[in-house]
C-alpha cells in the first residue's frame, strides 16, 4: 500500500511532496511525489504525514481519570489517535497499594481483542509520589514482571 500526495518532513526539516510505501503497517520506502500508484493506495490530499506522538504521562482523558478508574485504560487509548498520539505511558498518581495492584493486572493483561487505538510503546507504567504507606514502592519492571514491593 502507499500513501501518495503527501506533505513530508525531509532530514533537512523540510516539507516536501513524497509517497510512503507501508507493508503490514511500517513504512518501507519513502518514494517519490510522482510514483506509481494503484488501486487501493490512499491520497493524502496534500495532508502532512507524519510520525505519531509518544505521551510519556497519560493520567487520563476523555472524562476518564485512570487513577480512579484503571479498568477504563483502553477506552482512553482507543481515543489518543484521533489527537496524533499512537503510543502512550499510563501514570497512576499517588494511591493505594490496591489501586496499583489493579491498575498493574488491568496493564498487564493487555488490551481486548479486536482493539484498536495507541499502544502501550513505552515500557512500564508511571506512578506519581509515594504511596500513602511511604515504606511501599511501586516497582513496574523487574524481570518483565510489574509487582509492589514493602
Amino acid at each position: 500500500m502507499k500513501i501518495y500526495n503527501a506533505l513530508l518532513l525531509s532530514t533537512n526539516r523540510e516539507l516536501r511532496k513524497g509517497c510512503l510505501e507501508i507493508e503490514n503497517r511500517i513504512i518501507t520506502n519513502i518514494l517519490p511525489a510522482d510514483s506509481q500508484v494503484e488501486q487501493g493506495d490512499i491520497d493524502a490530499h496534500g495532508w502532512i504525514v507524519s510520525p505519531g506522538w509518544i505521551d510519556i504521562q497519560i493520567n487520563g482523558g476523555f472524562g476518564i481519570d485512570l487513577t480512579t478508574n484503571p479498568e477504563h485504560l483502553w477506552d482512553v487509548a482507543a481515543q489518543l489517535p484521533k489527537l496524533g498520539i499512537t503510543g502512550f505511558l499510563p501514570t497512576i498518581i499517588t494511591s493505594s497499594r490496591e489501586t496499583y495492584e489493579k491498575a498493574i493486572t488491568i496493564y498487564k493483561n493487555g488490551s481486548p481483542a479486536g482493539w484498536r487505538g495507541a499502544r502501550r510503546r513505552v515500557r512500564g507504567a508511571a506512578p506519581l509520589g509515594r504511596s500513602p504507606d511511604h515504606r511501599r514502592r511501586l516497582h513496574l519492571q523487574r524481570r518483565g514482571k510489574p509487582h509492589v514491593r514493602d
